[in-house]
This record gives C-alpha cells, structure tokens and sequence, in this order.
C-alpha cells in the first residue's frame, strides 16, 4: 500500500486557487452526478446563518470513514483535499475496492467562516493576501470546540448546529476513522494521532519529502497548495491502510 499511497500523492495536481463555498458545492455535484453508482450527496444540517450543510458519500465497504474539511474556516486546504479524495475513489475502482470502506466526505463544516476568508481564496496566494482576510471564530464558536460535556464541576451545552450535524452522522456512521482536515499555513506539517504505530509514524513522517520538489517550485511567501493538500491526502489514505492492516 505504501508504494500505491506514494503514486498517489505524486499525481496530487496543482491547483491555482483555493475553492470557496459555492465552488465546492458545484464540484461535488459535478462528482455524484458523473458517478451516481459510486457517490451520493445529502444535506446534514444548517448553519448558523442558514447555509446548508453538505455531505458527499462514496460507497464501498461495511466499515465508515469520515473526513471533514474547513473545520477552522481559514484553513482552505481541507476542502481542496476533501474534493480530491472524492475525485480520486470515485475514479480507482481497485483502490476504493481494496480498502473496502464507505467513505463521507465534509468539504466545509463551517460555510459561514468559510465565506469570510474568500477574499484571499483567489489570489495572490501569498501570506500577506491570507493574513488581510483572515478570520477564524472565537474558541467558543468553533465546530470541534463545542461538542456537549460534563466533567465534575464543568458543563457545557450551547453547542452550534454546525456541531449538532457533525455529530448526527457520527453516531449513525460511527466511524473506524475520523480525519479532521487542518493545516498549518507556512510552518510545515504536523498530526494528531488517537492513537498511532511505529509504521504509521513513519509513514506520516515520510508524507511530506515525497513532495518537496513541488514545494521548491513555489515562490518565497506563496502558500504551497499542492504540498499542504497531498499531505492531507497521503495521511488519510496511509491512516486507513494502517487500521486495515
């Protein structure tokens, strides 16, 4: 599996920009209506200030995988990662086929955030252009934050409906892995782990030399895209054919 992830990961394509809200709803239906026998699309839930929510299924085995992209909305990476991963299990059968999972893809958990850090989305893709637009909610707004708890003497229930969706289609999928997609801007690559293996470990540490060629073709101060997304997409597939095996 290791030489297939790294074939994989070396045809990650370029991407000129990074897609906003409406173009990743336009580019899943496009991939649920080019492969109806392979991928469905379903609304989870809403928003704060109303958007829809957006799940893309690609179906396959017993066992659930769920992947969930703009969990901090200025991090754009995640929906690049989530659409490729759609495109790309859509497209290998004997991939899908060998891994044997059904697969829900998020692109943009938080469309609100999302569409406040568009501005930048279309370039120049620089870090100047990233810091001016800029927005990531406060501790207490943000999806992953929120999650409903009661521990001794501290409780917490003002959950968002954006954390109410997330939550539904855990417990109905239950999931035997949940990839949350972040990245860290311009200061190189790091994972959490639930739990980990030394081949894992090295698998994940060995992510991002596959693709520092690209990366040496990016300008100084310009946001490597093809890099951070075939990090994200690498780690998926090796955490996969880690519990698989």
């Amino acid at each position: 599996m290791i030489e297939r992830i790294t074939e994989l990961v070396g045809r990650v394509p370029d991407f000129p920009a990074f897609a906003g809200v409406d173009e990743l709803l336009a580019r899943m239906k496009e991939i649920t209506e080019a492969h109806p026998d392979r991928a469905t699309v379903r609304r989870i839930g809403r928003s704060r200030l109303g958007e829809p929510l957006w799940s893309l299924t690609v179906h396959g085995g017993p066992r659930q995988v769920l992947v969930v992209g703009a969990v901090h909305p200025n991090e754009a990476i995640g929906g690049l990662t989530a659409l490729h991963l759609a495109r790309t299990l859509v497209d290998e059968d004997s991939l899908r086929e060998d891994l044997d999972r059904t697969w829900h893809i998020i692109p943009c958990i938080d469309p609100d955030g999302t569409r406040l850090n568009e501005p930048s989305f279309d370039g120049p893709l620089t870090m100047d252009s990233y810091g001016r637009s800029f927005y990531r909610p406060a501790v207490d707004e943000q999806v992953e934050w929120t999650f409903p708890f009661a521990y001794k003497e501290a409780f917490f229930d003002r959950v968002l409906p954006e954390t109410v969706a997330l939550m539904r289609i855990i417990d109905e999928t239950k999931p035997l892995l949940l990839c949350s997609l972040h990245n860290g801007e311009y200061g190189g690559v790091f994972y959490y782990l639930s739990r980990g293996s030394d081949t894992l470990n090295a698998r994940l540490a060995e992510l991002p030399g596959l693709l520092t060629e690209a990366e040496a073709e990016v300008p100084a101060q310009t946001i490597p895209i093809r890099k951070l997304v075939g990090v994200q997409f690498g780690a998926i597939f090796a955490t996969t054919a880690d519990l698989t095996g």
